[in-house]
């Protein structure tokens, strides 16, 4: 997307439109053609729709659909994903090769965690851990010394979750870590399981 505010604009629709609509939307982005008339309709009755048709042109290319994806509550993100698992499983499978969420910060080892942290502003940090799943706040503040960690929970413990805000907050981090894997700041590496890790560059 040209900006940000694309992105939120094209997470707003996305997150109101029907779970048919959203997956007639994903089989549009497939094909690489506009939207059909039913997503279009779709679009044109929810808050912001007419105007994200125009911004976007109708129609939206894979890497744009995965940037609003990154971008909407981890519900409608989980929803989209399952039922494309259903209805489509090779699609699937390549949006979630290509997708990047807050909880993918698990595959980040120690020295990748700490790289990312210095990386990220903080207040987008503090809102991504303090929504994020438990299991992927401990690996995070795991990374940290002692002292730094507890300075980390006693912060995370005072931000108060905000829906949007935290939704930009979250995106935010993903984007650094984009940045980091462009400028090589950062490195994958594949496992015999197929899984991924990354840890930061020398």
């Amino acid at each position: 997307m040209e900006s940000v505010q694309k992105v939120r604009d094209g997470a707003c629709v996305l997150e109101r439109l029907s779970l048919a609509s959203q997956v007639r939307m994903c089989a549009c982005v497939k094909a690489r053609t506009k939207f059909d008339a039913d997503v279009l309709a779709a679009i044109g009755e929810v808050d912001k729709g007419v105007a994200f048709v125009e911004e976007c042109h109708a129609a939206l290319s894979l890497a744009e659909f995965i940037d609003i994806l990154n971008y909407v509550d981890p519900g409608t993100e989980r929803r989209i994903v399952e039922e494309l698992e259903r209805c489509d499983p090779e699609f699937a499978e390549t949006v979630k090769q290509n997708m990047f969420v807050f909880e993918d910060l698990m595959l980040f080892d120690a020295k990748a965690i700490r790289a990312m942290m210095a990386r990220a502003r903080e207040r987008d940090l503090l809102l991504g851990l303090a929504s994020t799943l438990p299991t992927v706040r401990e690996h995070i503040l795991a990374a940290l010394p002692d002292g730094e960690r507890a300075g980390w929970l006693e912060r995370i413990r005072m931000t108060e979750v905000r829906g949007p805000e935290t939704n930009a907050a979250r995106f935010a981090v993903v984007e650094a870590c984009r940045k980091m894997d462009h400028d090589k700041s950062i490195r994958g590496h594949r496992g015999a399981d197929g899984k991924w890790s990354f840890t930061a560059s020398e």
